[in-house]
């Protein structure tokens, strides 16, 4: 289970995730329960950082993502 309560998305925030693969079920999904976790704060995962493959990869990799504002739905 991934949850957030509070969140404000500054100029520059970042999302490191800190598991440990062999006791996390569905590692592949964790990027995915990010993003759902951030939706209600209108927040989600960074588009690709250029040079470094994608945001799920960078974020499954440990490395720090990028965060950013969505914009609410019309």
């Amino acid at each position: 289970m991934t949850a957030l309560s509070g969140i404000e998305t500054p100029q520059e925030a970042r999302i490191h995730l800190s598991v440990e693969p062999a006791e996390t079920p569905n590692l592949d999904g964790l990027p995915l329960c990010a993003r759902e976790a951030l939706a209600p704060f209108l927040t989600t995962l960074a588009f690709p950082v250029s040079g470094h493959g994608t945001v799920d990869e960078r974020l499954l990799n440990t490395g720090p993502a990028p965060l950013t504002k969505t914009r609410p739905r019309t």
